[in-house]
Formats: C-alpha cells, structure tokens, sequence
C-alpha cells in the first residue's frame, strides 16, 4: 500500500482546493447556501411527519405508517428490512420534527426495529389535553378527531366488527387474542387512518398550545423520563407468578365446591357463570337483606356487599371474586404475556397524559395493589411481591405522606390543621385528635373516611351513612352523625372552598391551576361542565398531586443524570416513586438526596414530605428504611447476599 493511500480521508475544505477566484467565490456561496439550508430545515415547523405503529402484546410491531407534512401516507411492513430501512431514514433525520400519539408508546415500540428516533418531537394528546382538558369527552385519537377534525373513523368501524370475530376465534382455540391476528387488509387502513389524524391534530393544535408553553415543555420532559424507564422495564419473577396461579387455581376450584355446597342446601341449582346477573337472582331468591341499586334490583358490587359479609354465600363470593381477579388480571399476565422464559423484564407502557387532572397512568402495573389485606376478601394481596430487583440492586420507593390531604388542607385553608403537620402531626391523626380529642384506630378511619368523602365529592347523605355505620360508634343517630360533620366543617371551612371553585367555574367557565415557586412555575386550565361542577374541588386536589409527583420526577431525573450515581427509575405509580440502586453506592447518602429532590416546603402552605422503604427481595416487602438502615451500612454492602437470583431457574 503506498503512502497517500494510507493516510486517513478528509474532506477537503475550500480554501485547501486550488481554484480560480471567481471558481473559489461561487463554492464558498455554494457552501453557505447548503449551511442556511441545513439551518432553516432543522428549525423548520412545516416538515412534521406524524407516525403510527401496531404491535402485538409483546410490543412487537408489524405495521407502521408515516404521514408527512403534505399530508401523504406511507405504510410499512415491519417484517421487511427494506421497508424498516424506509421508516428509519424519516425517524432518524433530525430535520424532522416527529409527531406521535403518544410518542411515549410509538417512540418506544419502533425501538423494537433497531430506530432511535432524532430530533424534535411533538404530541398532539398532551397538546390537546392540555388546551381542553373538558371531563366530559374522552381523549383516544379516534375520540379527538371525531370531535376535533369532524372525520369519519371508517378505519375503526371496520376494526371493530373484525375484532369481534377474531376475539372469538382466539377463545375457541384456548389463546390470547392479539391485533396481529387481524388480516392486514383490515389493519392497514385503520393504521394509515391513526398517522393523517395525528398530523392534522398536531396542525391544529401547534399554535394555541404556544398560550401553555411552559407546561407543554415540561409535560415533555416527563414523557423523555418514561422513555427511559420503558426501555430499563422491571424484572418479573416468573417462578413465583407462576407458582402463585396454580395455587389459586385450585383454591377457585374449591371456593366454587363451597358455593355450590351452599346453593345446594337452599335448593337452588349452581348456575353456570357466577356473573352478577347470576347471583343477584340467586340473592333476591334467598331474599337477603343485600343493598338495592337504583333500578331497585339487588346490587352485587363488592364495596356494597362486603358489610355483609358475615353471611356464608355473600363470604364465598367475594373471596371467589379476588382469587379471580388476582389469577386472571395479575399473575397470568405477567408470566404469559410481560415475560418469556428468554425474557424476564416486562415492560409496561406509562402515559404522562391523557388521565383526568394530568396525572400519569400506566397499564396493568398502576392498578397493582399495595401488599396489605384485600378489605373484601380478607385475603392478603401478594402482587407487588412477583417484581424483583436486579442482580446487585436493591429497591427504593418513595412515597408521598397523605399528599391528598395536605393539598386538601393547603386550599381548604385549614389553618389549625397546617399547624398540626408543621409540628409533625400525620394529617389524619391531627383532623381525628381536633375532632374527638384523642387518636384511636377507629376513631381515625371515621376521620379519614370524612375527608376523603370531602375531597372526592361524597354528598352529606353518604358521609352520614357512612358515619352511622362507624365501629368506633356503634350505635350512632343521624343527628349525632351530622353534629361530628358540623364540627369538621367548623376546623376546615371546606364549605367556603367548595363554593369558591364552583363560583369560578359558574362565572370563568374553567379552574385554574397555577404556581409561582422555584420548584413548579406554570399555569393549566381544567374545563369542568357546570353539571360536574361539585367536582371542581377534587380536580384542583388532584391535579396539584399530579403536577407535584410529575416536577419530583424531572428532579429525581436531573439529580442522577448528573451526579453520575448508579439508580434507576423504574416506575411512578400514584404517589409513588420506584428506583433500583446499585449495592456498591452508599444508599443512606442516595437516599438524603433522593428525599431531598422530592420533598417541597415552597410552593404551598404545607410542607410536602416523603417516606423512602427499601428491599432486596421484592417490591412487596419494602420496609421503612429508618427501620432497617442498619442493615445497609457501607461497610456491609458488599456482603450482600442475592440468594434469589442464583436460585433463579429460567423455567
């Protein structure tokens, strides 16, 4: 090889390349008109390319579509390289602004294809959520562009009825039904419909959204968060899902023996599906003193039938109910559908709009319950247990104290009850202590069972029922119900706070939500119609919880970003932050700081506060960490024990 051969290449510059003056004056004009060209391409609004996918329950796509800023669509076949090549080059040029409905899900999904999408981004449901977050429409794309674009959503009409009939052929053949299924005649014009009303939303909404920049912005640094914590997921134990849907199998065989038992002694014969239509003819047979619903028909709701529970068929029932949900809706799902024996990370989508108020929401994971006592079923929950850390990792969740409350009391000005918690009072125990003089256990889920009846709207007949029913007081009038209700009302003027939120919404015809501290500085508006407008006091509650837990994530996510520590975050559910760290940090350090990046004593009344519980075994048995720190002193930590993942078998 000779020498100029192997010298590396470089581009040569103008000035490097001999040419004539007037040679050298028309390239250098050259170069700067492709420079401004560049410049004005990458700032330019009007390339948008909106782009949708649709993927199997795995996440894993088989159609995409495309539609650009002249409003022509293109289709892709996910299985083809070629056609994947195609969707890249448009995804990966940072010339272009995408356009997704949410990106969280599309952004994420296309990642299956080896695309990382460059460039700025923007989302017409954030945008659209944002301008007219009205409580009565719904937010889906095909909802939005009904209402909003007037379109006809032929596509989806047409999805509908195949869905039907492919949803019976799956059960016919004992599998789980996944659009994939659908012939691709039937898809593509539905997915080809998703990409042009994404565009044309986005057209519409671009330029009042500029009135709510600031929280557009923000909004969108929350949805680059659950980016990253999509594509990190959450370890499933599989062998514990598993083991979990066995044994409840055989315990729903056996609850149903026990029905049937029952039924048998009342001459009444087992029917096949133990539906509420079912049972409710079975209670009104039996003519049990079961509370009616409107339609005057025996209702067989958990919540309304669980006072009863003493009675034999109404105890089977809702422990048969439970098993069911926990089998079917949980344990299943995870170790059949979130995982594969290959892959035991699960990956759940989480939207950081759409949800009434603002807040995120995710699938399945969100609706996880705390592992406590089921109040139906008296049957403990063991969900949260089937999520384990990574090798090495121990878990850290963070959570909000009485955070409703607080807020609550924040607007309601209680005053006597914001001094109370300055000096270190839980907010239900100083509420229970202001209105019976001491703090007992009972006396305390009466007191909670009042303020959260005030905060979600509950009417002054149901929080005097609800009173009268009360274990504390167990022989209570109506009279002596509405007097303990006038006292709470004396501490916390919530009647004033009610009639200040329904007479903005009665004259301004929306509420406002805005902040001026260091930690959360924008505005939003909520279009409540006047019918819900006894809603407008939980709407502000819950939108402040949402907006506090969504400025706590974009802190958490700056402080690890950079100080370089090794944490993930890993999911917000509710109040609630989950972060993985790495055994070798020094966790008492990260904890002070994640505590600190959290906790808001500036932009409301009442200072807002965190409790931090930690595992190295599961989600399920965090414990609080002034309880064990001890355990997880520096000098210990690399002494960890993580006998669960060598135990672990791929199975």
């Amino acid at each position: 090889m000779s020498t100029a051969s192997s010298k590396s290449f470089r581009t040569p510059t103008v000035d490097a390349i001999k040419v004539s003056r007037s040679q050298h004056k028309w390239l250098v004009q050259r170069v700067r008109k492709r420079n401004a060209w560049n410049k004005t391409m990458m700032t330019n609004r009007d390339r948008c390319c909106a782009f949708d996918t649709e993927f199997s329950n795995r996440k894993e796509p088989f159609i995409a579509t495309t539609c650009d800023w002249r409003l022509e669509a293109a289709l892709y076949n996910c299985h083809k390289e070629r056609e994947i090549g195609k969707l890249k080059a448009i995804l990966e040029d940072p010339t272009i602004t995408k356009i997704a409905f949410p990106y969280t899900v599309d952004a994420h999904v296309v990642k299956k294809l080896g695309i990382r999408c460059k460039g700025p981004w923007e989302d017409p449901l954030i945008a659209g959520t944002l301008l007219d977050e009205n409580f009565a429409r719904r937010k889906g794309l095909k909802a939005m562009a009904k209402y909003y674009l007037k379109s006809e959503t032929l596509g989806a009409k047409k999805l509908t009825r195949y869905k039907k009939i492919y949803k019976k052929k799956a059960e016919k053949k004992g599998i789980e039904f996944d659009y994939s299924q659908i012939p691709k005649f039937v898809m593509k014009p539905y997915a080809t419909e998703d990409a042009i009303f994404t565009e044309k939303l986005w057209y519409l909404f671009r330029e009042p959204i500029k009135q709510f920049d600031r929280i557009y912005q923000m909004e969108k640094k929350v949805a680059a968060i659950i980016l990253k914590m999509q594509e990190i997921g959450m370890i499933v134990d599989r062998k514990f899902c598993r083991k979990q849907s066995k044994i409840y199998t055989k315990d729903i065989v056996v609850v149903e023996a026990e029905i049937e038992a029952i039924l048998k002694k009342e001459g009444i014969a087992m029917p096949p599906k133990l539906s509420p239509q079912a049972m409710g003819k079975i209670f009104h047979k039996m003519k049990m003193p079961l509370p009616v619903n409107e339609k005057g028909n025996i209702s067989t709701e958990s919540k309304f039938i669980a006072q009863y529970d003493a009675i034999p068929l109404v105890n089977r029932l809702l422990l048969w109910r439970f098993l069911k949900k926990q089998k079917g809706t949980y344990f299943d799902p995870l170790w059949k559908r979130y995982t594969t024996r290959e892959d035991w990370t699960a990956m759940f989508f989480l939207f950081s709009s759409g949800a009434r108020t603002g807040r995120t929401s995710a699938e399945l994971i969100q609706t996880i319950p705390r592992p406590d006592e089921s109040r139906t079923a008296h049957a403990p929950k063991l969900a949260r247990k089937a999520f384990i850390p990574r090798r090495g990792y121990v878990f850290l969740a963070v959570d909000y104290k009485a955070l409703q409350m607080r807020i609550f009391f924040h607007y309601a000005k209680a005053k006597a009850l914001i001094k109370k918690v300055k000096d270190g009072w839980d907010p239900h125990d100083a509420a229970c202590q202001l209105l019976f003089g001491q703090v007992e256990k009972e006396l305390r889920k009466d007191t909670k069972n009042i303020q959260f009846g005030i905060v979600f709207g509950m009417g002054i007949t149901k929080l005097i029922r609800s009173l009268q029913n009360s274990k504390a007081k167990k022989s209570m009038s109506q009279l002596d119900a509405r007097t303990i209700l006038d006292k709470y009302y004396s501490i916390v003027p919530v009647k004033e706070f009610n009639r200040e939120c329904t007479s903005q919404l009665y004259q301004e015809g929306k509420l406002s939500l805005k902040f001026e501290s260091p930690l959360m500085d924008f505005h939003r508006e909520y279009r409540v119609p006047q019918e819900m407008a006894y809603k407008g006091p939980n709407v502000l509650i819950q939108g402040t919880e949402a907006y506090v837990v969504k400025t706590a994530m974009i802190r958490c996510d700056q402080l690890i970003t950079q100080s370089g520590m090794d944490v993930n975050m890993l999911m917000c559910v509710h109040d609630e932050l989950l972060f993985e760290v790495n055994e070798k940090e020094p966790l008492p350090l990260i904890i002070k700081e994640i505590k600190k990046a959290m906790d808001d004593h500036v932009t409301l009344s009442i200072p807002l506060e965190v409790d931090a519980k930690v595992s190295r075994e599961n989600w399920g048995s965090v414990v609080e960490w002034e309880k064990v720190k001890h355990q997880y002193q520096r000098r210990k930590l690399h002494a960890v024990s993580v006998g669960w993942w060598d135990r672990m078998c791929y199975t």
